[in-house]
């Protein structure tokens, strides 16, 4: 099975720009993020919406 999981440690902005900086990945542990590059700088990672695609299509191939 595999999870959607935010690395909220290196999601360090403040206010607005916070979501923008969740860092988003894949894991089969739902409690430890999948992988983080570049230190968590913006623009590294997946939407949440991409990881949830993701996500749903590795555990219905899975359940076949």
């Amino acid at each position: 099975m595999w999870y959607v999981v935010c690395d909220h440690l290196n999601s360090y902005e403040k206010g607005p720009e916070r979501d923008a900086a969740l860092i988003w990945t894949l894991s089969r542990d739902p409690r430890v993020p999948g992988w983080n590059t570049d230190c968590g700088c913006p623009g590294y990672g997946l939407t949440r919406a991409d990881a949830d695609e993701l996500a749903h299509a590795a555990n219905a191939e899975e359940m076949l």
